[in-house]
């Protein structure tokens, strides 16, 4: 999934196109959780310094295991 199209992907070409739209492009946050949910997502990894995500997800999926990592200590 990308900020650009919530769909899941494993096309190589798309998801560098991807990559390139979501530079510029707005950010699909709400739809991402949706399709978390649609999915039955279990668990997310918000990797660097802060928790916003990780609030953000929590508010919308609140059966997800969050797990921050905002270092080499705590992976």
């Amino acid at each position: 999934m990308s900020n650009v199209n919530p769909q899941p992907s494993k096309d190589a070409e798309e998801l560098k196109a991807r990559l390139s739209a979501q530079m510029t492009g707005g950010v699909r946050w709400r739809e991402i959780m949706l399709k978390f949910n649609e999915l039955e997502v279990s668990e997310a990894w918000e990797v660097g310094p802060g928790k916003v995500l990780t609030g953000l997800i929590k508010r919308t999926c609140s059966d997800i295991q969050l797990n921050p990592v905002n270092s080499g200590v705590s992976f």
